[in-house]
Order: structure tokens, then sequence, then C-alpha cells
């Protein structure tokens, strides 16, 4: 029993060092060169720099631009950019940024795994996983929309795993995950709520209490989308 113990104890240290090799290789990319090339992920740097510098008499940024103070999508970005330039150029920020999306990704996915089934190891889904890292929204420099994927996937597998006890310590932390994503994207945003509200019905039904309950954390982010839509376009 001792041998068994210490071989999956090898083989768990294996794979984690795998996993952690794997992100590394992942985050070449982003520093090896001067910049990152994308197409949109120049102008979420820009926006988050008008955003730092905008009482700043220097640049007269004032003049040109309102901030739109209202709670709609495709804000962290913008956000967590602006905060990180407190501290370093644009540039470093971005890169910064993408590492933490890089970063993020695989962990979300085997948050995800792990959820589903705790027992045990990282499945082939985890490894393929790192093929949709650098996706074609991202590299467009869709920022906002790659952050909210791995996003999804930490509200699904929070939720999986609490589904049966959700108290209200587990449905604050979840509807903060809601927030942050909200604040990402809203296409996952909208299919989280789905998601979960599906999967209520699937597997809660014959615990109607159970089921009311996790209907119920659902109604908070559910009326921040419906407060949002009448103001899109």
């Amino acid at each position: 029993n001792l041998m068994w113990q210490k071989l999956d104890f090898k083989r768990s240290e294996s794979w984690r060092i795998i996993l952690f090799s794997l992100v590394a290789l992942h985050l070449l990319p982003i520093w090896i060169f001067p910049f990152f090339p994308t197409q949109d992920g120049v102008s979420h740097v820009y926006n988050a720099h008008v955003l730092r510098e905008y009482w700043n008499p220097a640049y007269d940024f004032q003049t040109f631009y309102d901030i739109n103070w209202n709670l709609f999508p495709n804000w962290l970005s913008h956000f967590i950019l602006a905060a990180l330039m407190l501290f370093m150029p644009p540039l470093l920020a971005e890169k910064l940024f993408l590492s933490i999306y890089v970063i993020l990704f695989p962990l979300a996915i085997s948050y995800f795994l792990r959820s589903l089934h705790p027992d045990q190891k990282p499945t082939i889904p985890l490894w393929i996983s790192f093929f949709f890292i650098y996706n074609y929204l991202f590299l467009m420099g869709f920022y906002n929309y790659a952050v909210s994927i791995p996003l999804f996937f930490l509200m699904i597998g929070y939720w999986w795993r609490h589904k049966g006890g959700l108290h209200l310590r587990q449905i604050i932390t979840l509807n903060l995950l809601f927030v942050v994503t909200y604040f990402a994207h809203l296409v996952p945003y909208v299919f989280a709520i789905g998601a979960i509200g599906l999967l209520s019905l699937l597997t809660l039904f014959r615990t109607p209490k159970q089921l009311l309950v996790s209907l119920a954390s659902l109604l908070p982010p559910s009326l921040l989308l419906l407060i949002y839509l009448p103001t899109s376009d």
C-alpha cells in the first residue's frame, strides 16, 4: 500500500511538472518579443492609458474624451491594464495581463475537470486545452472575451462542487465570479447563467429545496443582465 502511495505521489508530481512546463512554454511568445502583435490589443492598451492619464493635464485627455461610467461589459481588461500602468510601462502591463490569461486558462480547465472527477488526475481534455490558449479571438486582440472563457469554466466548476449544499458564502462567491465575468464579456456570462440553470434542472430535480436555492442564486446576475440590455445597442 505504501509503494502504491509513493507511485501515486510521483505521478502527481510528474503531471504538475508537465503542466507548469507547458504553461511556461506558452508564456514565451509573450515575453521573448518587444510586444505581442494582435489586431485590437493595442486599442485596449491605448484606452487603458487614457484612463490612467485622464486627469493628467500634460495629456489634456479631458478635452477629447468623456469616461462612460455605466456598468457595461468589456471594462475588465481596461481597468486591470490601467491599474498595472500605475507601476509599469504600458507594453509591460500588457505582457503581464496576457500572462495572467495564459496561466489562468489551463488552471481553470484543470479546476473544472477536477470538480467533475475529484479522484482522477488531469485527463486528455486538459492537455488538449493548451492548443486553444492562442485561439483566433485572442490573437485578434479580444482580450476581454479571452479572459472570460477561463472565468466561465471556473464558475461552472465552482457551482458543480457546491451544487448539493449552496450556502450564503458559496452563493456570494459564485455571484462575485459572475460580476467579474460580466465586466469581461457578456457572451460567456449569459452562457454561464444558462448552463447553471440547465444543470440545476437536470441534476437537482429530485431535491426541490436545493434546486430552488440554485436557481435563486442566479437571480442577481440575471437582474444585472436585464438592467444592461435596455441601455445597450
